[in-house]
């Protein structure tokens, strides 16, 4: 119990400093609700290997990852730049952006971002809790059938 809480709260805290940090790098600054997203996104993210989607390819978690991040960023800024009116980005002078809270453009750019994020993830869960073997990237695999690690891990 405790080694998964451990777990979890370690790759909560790295996706909200990363998520932060690319923040601070690209705008020069960045808000507490960022790292509070970046820290659900990056659990997320990090669960989309497991499981039934464990057979997914790197492209497919990608593109996953991106509109993950994309949804959970629009409902995040419809609380806190609409609802708590506290501005804290708009994208409405971006191309093809909904109520300025997300555009296509930045969908772009997690889709890339999310390569890192999967891959640090993983690193985390081999180096840090010794989960399993280092993973093996496939690039276009996109199946959910029940893979043989699923089903064995059912059991």
């Amino acid at each position: 119990m405790f080694n998964r809480l451990l777990k979890i709260m370690s790759i909560y805290i790295t996706g909200a400093y990363a998520y932060g940090l690319v923040e601070i790098m690209w705008r020069g600054y960045t808000h507490i609700s960022m790292g509070v997203l970046g820290g659900f996104c990056f659990l997320i993210i990090g669960s989309l290997n497991e499981g039934r989607l464990s057979s997914l390819g790197v492209l497919a978690q990608m593109l996953l990852s991106s509109v993950i991040i994309t949804v959970l960023e629009l409902l995040t800024g419809l609380v806190v730049n609409v609802w708590l009116e506290l501005n804290v980005w708009s994208y409405a002078g971006m191309p093809m952006n909904l109520m300025g809270q997300i555009c296509l453009p930045f969908s772009l750019i997690w889709f890339v971002l999310s390569f890192a994020a999967i891959w640090l993830e993983d690193r985390i869960r081999v180096i840090l809790f010794k989960e399993a073997k280092k993973p093996k990237y496939k690039l276009l695999t996109f199946s959910l059938r029940k893979t043989k690690a699923y089903k064995n891990r059912a059991a």
